[in-house]
């Protein structure tokens, strides 16, 4: 009885433990650590490769040299292309 319980909370503190990756990720790209920590605990798998996604959606393609740049960028580093101002 007392090693399924001791289990049980080794399994526990490695899954929350775990959580925490895909937790920092999301946070390092400004998303909410304890609702990742607690999505990252319960679904470890999936939260990772979310989390590792997180900052590939911020990013953009320069229409002129094909660089990646930040979507929120004035112009692409690379080559000086100007992007159009939305407003």
């Amino acid at each position: 009885m007392l090693d399924s319980i001791i289990k049980y909370i080794v399994i526990a503190t490695v899954a929350m433990s775990l959580g925490l990756l895909p937790a920092y990720i999301a946070f390092r790209n400004g998303r909410n650590m304890l609702l990742w920590w607690i999505y990252g605990t319960l679904l470890f798998p999936a939260a990772i490769v979310h989390a590792l996604m997180l900052g590939r959606m911020s990013m953009g393609g320069c229409p002129y040299c094909r660089s990646i740049v930040d979507r929120n960028a004035d112009y692409c580093k690379r080559c000086g292309y100007e992007f159009r101002s939305s407003e």
